[in-house]
């Protein structure tokens, strides 16, 4: 009895339906977003400066908040930036900067704050301080 391709596969559905399945599995892997790696902590840079807190805006966080392969993310003050200098702020300011940042971090448990801030010596009041520092950013005083 002559063997052929055909009768060899067929004695075998199963091989088979597998070659099949692992074709089709490797066309759709390429369209998959989630097929690439992305980084667990997604860092969005803000600061008094060009960028603002356009960055930290609601939708744009959202965007990642509800990703679940997102673990943590990071609002980011550039202290290296010159511009990024609150020492003009007075005492209100400061509570008013520590209005907006909270409604950011209400956003979403994953986020949290890092980074510097330039205040003017005695310029937060000491419950601001310790808000900022209890979430994530440092201070430093001019």
């Amino acid at each position: 009895m002559k063997r052929t391709l055909w009768t060899f596969w067929a004695k075998r559905p199963f091989c088979l339906l597998a070659l099949v399945t692992v074709g089709l599995l490797t066309a759709c892997h390429e369209d998959d977003p989630y097929a690439g790696y992305i980084d667990p902590v997604k860092v969005f840079s803000f600061g008094n400066d060009d960028v603002g807190y356009d960055a930290i805006d609601y939708y744009n966080v959202m965007k990642y908040a509800h990703d679940p392969r997102i673990e943590q993310i990071i609002y980011f003050l550039d202290s290296t930036n010159n511009n990024n200098n609150y020492t003009g702020f007075s005492t209100n300011n400061i509570s008013q900067l520590r209005g907006i940042l909270q409604e950011c971090l209400d956003y979403t448990p994953k986020a949290t704050g890092a980074g510097t801030f330039r205040f003017r010596r005695r310029g937060a009041s000491v419950e601001d301080s310790l808000w900022f520092v209890a979430n994530g950013w440092k201070i430093r005083t001019m």
